[in-house]
């Protein structure tokens, strides 16, 4: 059976080091982000990277991502679950209006289109305290390495509410397996032999890459 591990939570949670590291654990993965999906759909249709929301829906992006995990054995997405659409992408978010709704990402035809594939769905959560993911955040934009998503504590606040509330509406899709990481307590080697283990995988010497 295919699969696809949908890794999300808020920004600095620690997605993007658990999915590189489950990424070279796993044999035959490749990681693949569900918006990568719009620009490559701009790019068949010869459309340019600036217009690609303009000309490109959700609609085409999800046919592309869904063929994407039908083509490949294991797909590993590193996603948000919900997100700001005014603030989505922009590299200064100082001044930006916290408030602003949020939008999930990951519609419940999408999942249900993936299940009736025989592909297998797994929806992780990574999480941590408000004040960490702050703190990293922060860390991380001194050092040059990202923008700073998040501009205050409530602004962290409000994006951990958002992005655990989508991920528990995919959770009750039928179908679906869920996993809830905590990247404050444990290292991203052990989150990913927690995965491993919560998804019954960790002993399955076809997928998982013998250690060295």
């Amino acid at each position: 059976m295919k699969t696809v591990v949908l890794v999300g939570g808020a920004s600095a949670s620690g997605k993007s080091t658990f999915t590189s590291l489950l990424n070279s654990n796993v044999k035959g993965s490749i990681k693949y982000r569900r918006v990568q999906a719009f620009f490559d759909y701009a790019e068949l249709k010869k459309i340019s990277k600036e217009e690609t929301f303009k000309y490109v829906n959700s609609q085409n992006a999800d046919d592309w991502f869904l063929k994407v995990c039908q083509t490949n054995d294991y797909v590993i997405s590193d996603i948000h679950y919900a997100v700001q659409m005014d603030r989505n992408f922009k590299t200064d978010n100082i001044g930006a209006n916290i408030y602003q709704e949020y939008v999930p990402t990951i519609s419940s035809s999408l999942i249900n289109r993936l299940l009736d594939s025989d592909i297998r769905v797994i929806a992780v959560h990574m999480y941590c305290s408000n004040n960490t993911l702050l703190e990293r955040a922060v860390i991380r934009n001194k050092e040059g390495k990202r923008e700073l998503r998040a501009v205050s504590l409530k602004d962290v606040e409000l994006q951990t509410t958002a992005e655990r509330k989508e991920w528990i509406n995919i959770s009750n899709i039928s179908g679906v397996e869920v996993v809830e990481l905590d990247s404050e307590l444990y290292s991203p080697l052990r989150l990913v032999e927690q995965f491993h283990k919560l998804t019954n995988q960790f002993c399955n010497k076809v997928l998982i890459k013998k250690k060295n």
